[in-house]
């Protein structure tokens, strides 16, 4: 798991809301990932959590916002050659000022952050990582109704348009729930995606 945005927090927690960000230094996503993590290796799943704070390396670099995934980008490949067990690499972010309603269930009295799969299409063989997404997507909405939004295909015109998905076709971008949900929510869905993506991996030699 890694966090392009890593940043990205929650409107009733965020301290850093200048323009359209909803960001902080310390309650922010990468909370999530590391529950993600924490929670697959419970289940038996090799998991690793790269904790790089790419904003800062944006900062220390004088980079643009829009140079995130060339940063991010560089996290990946660095992880892969050091493990080459490495198969499956989830981009963990949080949607935007998205209404809350679009983005949260209650499932069995608890209330969780919805899933939003994204597939960028400026991947020359992106179809391979949309049929993974929806794999996971299927998965998740059998076990638990309504936890996915579904798998949505970006472009170049729509915002990065391959999300580094071309390195691998068991890559994609997860956006758990949105600024108006709250960090429980998000880590709430994180033990829920590791019920049903350790059982996608089964016996697998990979890890992510």
């Amino acid at each position: 798991m890694y966090h392009t945005h890593n940043r990205e927090s929650w409107k009733n927690v965020a301290t850093q809301t200048k323009g359209s960000s909803i960001d902080d230094p310390k309650v922010n996503i990468t909370l999530v990932g590391e529950r993600l993590g924490t929670a697959l290796q419970k289940k038996g799943v090799s998991a690793f959590t790269a904790d790089d704070d790419v904003t800062e390396r944006l900062a220390t670099k004088n980079l643009s916002f829009s140079q995130s995934y060339t940063e991010s980008r560089k996290i990946v490949q660095t992880a892969m050659k050091e493990n080459a067990s490495l198969g499956y690499f989830f981009d963990i972010h949080r949607d935007g000022d998205v209404p809350r309603k679009q983005t949260t269930v209650t499932i069995g009295g608890k209330t969780y952050a919805r899933v939003l799969f994204v597939i960028g299409m400026g991947n020359a063989d992106y179809k391979a990582n949309k049929q993974f997404a929806e794999a996971l997507s299927e998965r998740l909405e059998k076990k638990y109704p309504g936890l996915s939004r579904g798998v949505l295909m970006k472009d170049k015109a729509h915002g990065d348009g391959e999300y580094n998905q071309s390195l691998s076709p068991n890559s994609m971008l997860l956006e758990f729930g949105g600024a108006n949900n709250t960090l429980q929510e998000a880590l709430n869905t994180a033990d829920a995606f590791a019920d049903i993506f350790a059982a996608y991996v089964g016996t697998s030699k990979l890890s992510i």
